[in-house]
């Protein structure tokens, strides 16, 4: 996967979560209606939505290199290890 695709995701999560950080403040009332609304409806979120970004943003990786130079040059079973390849 491209390095700017990665970047891209990474990104994204960060606004998702930014956006989660102030709609719990700017709703919640209390401490405790603002850690709720983190937790539970905000982090279910970025978790199903940061995964459907991964896996098309995979799948436009795949379609802006070609399936034969990916099928060539790519190893599958590395990117689910790709944010650990992206740290290095």
């Amino acid at each position: 996967m491209p390095r700017w695709i990665t970047l891209f995701w990474l990104a994204l999560v960060g606004c998702m979560a930014l956006t989660a950080i102030v709609m719990a403040v700017r709703f919640g009332d209390d401490f405790v209606g603002v850690i709720v609304l983190l937790v539970v409806p905000g982090s279910i979120a970025i978790f199903v939505l940061s995964s459907v970004a991964y896996v098309a943003l995979y799948g436009l990786s795949i379609l802006l290199e070609g399936l034969d130079y990916h099928t060539t040059h790519c190893d599958d079973s590395k990117h689910f290890a790709g944010m650990m390849d992206f740290m290095r």
